[in-house]
């Protein structure tokens, strides 16, 4: 049993976490992430071994044997981890994270999920609280990064798009296009640049139709739209991105 008070007493249900924090005479000491009997994880707390009461303390030697037997496992393993991932046994899945601002600089936080509990129950937690789950928060942003390059390359996929092989003017507008981008010309000055005059000449009327005018197979407002998505996106990008993009062929 652990006192949290004086005047009520709480049972430890586990201990799930470790680190080391400067007491009040300035040297390192043990602190334990405590789970409460009946509560849920936003009521976890952090404590010294000072606190727990000699029945928990049973649980945190437990957890202390478990820690250093993980260390040994991950000091001899060939892999490149760099941390004791034993905080992830309690974890399920990141959900989300984002940008949190404090009296210092901006921190990353993420929406953890823990074991045994629905999603209400999941919590912000700092990424600095999450040293011990590093392979956790890899693998979200590692799903992250390829979910963000599935719903940003679908504008360069799309059906409605022209094929290769058809021989329309728009499409080979639309190759010089992207050409000028692959060798590295200005996004920007490539595209503020298409004048009114840059329109496809029908000889049979005498008029000057919009590039996306008169395409047989094709819905020219549905290619127009897409279109315009490509370019919204295109200019969206940062010299890094797009020069990313290109390589990964999202342009070809």
């Amino acid at each position: 049993m652990d006192s949290l008070d004086e005047e009520e007493v709480y049972e430890v249900e586990k201990v799930i976490d470790i680190k080391w924090e400067e007491n009040c005479h300035g040297k390192e000491e043990e602190r334990y992430r405590v789970r409460w009997k009946g509560f849920k994880p936003i009521h976890d707390t952090w404590e010294p071994f000072s606190s727990f009461m000699t029945e928990s303390q049973i649980l945190v030697q437990n957890f202390r044997e478990r820690y250093e037997s993980l260390k040994k496992e991950t000091e001899t393993s060939s892999s490149k981890v760099c941390h004791v991932n034993i905080l992830s046994e309690e974890i399920e899945l990141i959900l989300k994270k984002r940008k949190q601002k404090t009296e210092t600089k901006p921190i990353t936080i993420y929406f953890v999920k823990w074991h045994g509990y629905d999603c209400e129950d999941a919590t912000w937690e700092a990424d600095s609280e999450l040293i011990h789950a590093s392979d956790k928060i890899e693998t979200f942003l590692r799903k992250q990064h390829v979910d963000y390059s599935k719903h940003h390359s679908e504008y360069f996929s799309d059906e409605a798009l022209l094929t290769p092989d058809d021989p329309h003017p728009r499409r080979c507008m639309e190759d010089e296009l992207f050409s000028d981008f692959k060798k590295g010309k200005s996004v920007y000055t490539r595209v503020k640049s298409r004048k009114s005059s840059d329109k496809v000449h029908d000889k049979s009327t005498g008029v000057h139709p919009s590039i996306t005018d008169g395409l047989p197979k094709y819905n020219p407002k549905r290619v127009q739209e897409v279109f315009k998505k490509q370019i919204n996106f295109t200019l969206s990008l940062s010299k890094q991105e797009f020069c990313s993009a290109v390589q990964n062929g999202m342009f070809l």
